[in-house]
């Protein structure tokens, strides 16, 4: 989701009005000042993951495109951590004159209110929506940690239930879509297991190929130049048609 800090024609208020269906499927938005903002040279987009994260590849698609457009610099300035509250974090304190954007996931604006007791910001009043972004499909993916026989989700719940010492899943933050589609998962099918967060896509591939967990649920997109390599298997996706 893109959003900035916005200039209401008659407080100092900032809106954001997110569709909540969009927030679940996944989809980022892009938020605009209602008020016509001044104009800078450079222009900052705030991206919620790290360095070849998802959201830092179309940050730097939506930085190439606005470039050219306006005839300004864009810089991307990642602030990983923290499901993307850190980024929130920093549009909130950065000037609301219009210059500065954040790319994130839907739910900042629409999961996160009913997911934490407590947040820095209010997303009714803090922040703006622009648009849509783009959209991604979620894999659920193992790794060498994960006997090869594990070809399938029932088969890997089945092989989670026979092993609960070494049923540890990751994800790229707590209250990420990624996180919530873990937890409907293994919940529903009665599974214990634990949860293991961390700031991004990449670093938890990583550790999936590394042994550290054994499952992964992330964008299909990072997940699958591995997959092409054998060094991970992708077991299901979230889109309506299959992958593959």
């Amino acid at each position: 989701m893109m959003l900035r800090r916005s200039i209401l024609l008659r407080s100092q208020r900032r809106r954001l009005l997110a569709g909540a269906a969009a927030a679940v499927l996944g989809a980022p938005f892009l938020g605009r000042a209602r008020a016509q903002p001044s104009r800078a040279d450079v222009l900052r987009i705030l991206c919620s993951g790290p360095p070849g994260s998802v959201p830092d590849t179309v940050a730097r698609r939506v930085g190439d495109a606005l470039g050219e457009r306006e005839g300004r610099t864009v810089v991307v300035d990642n602030r990983a951590g923290a499901a993307g509250q850190i980024a929130v974090a920093a549009l909130k304190a950065a000037p609301p004159d219009g210059n500065t954007l954040l790319l994130a996931q839907g739910a900042i604006a629409t999961v996160y209110p009913s997911l934490y007791a407590r947040l820095a910001w209010d997303p009714s009043t803090d922040l703006q929506p622009v648009s849509l972004a783009g959209e991604m499909t979620l894999g659920v993916a193992v790794g060498p940690a994960v006997p090869d026989s594990v070809t399938d989700v029932r088969q890997l719940l089945a092989w989670m239930r026979r092993n609960p010492g070494l049923t540890n899943a990751g994800s790229p933050g707590t209250g990420t879509l990624p996180h919530l589609l873990e937890v409907m998962l293994f919940r529903d099918a009665g599974i214990v297991w634990e949860h293991v967060a961390y700031p991004g896509g990449p670093p938890a591939v990583a550790a999936l190929l590394g042994g550290q967990i054994a499952v992964l649920v992330l964008p299909e997109g990072l997940l699958r130049p591995h997959r092409a390599t054998g060094r991970l298997r992708l077991l299901a996706t979230s889109g309506a048609q299959r992958s593959a």
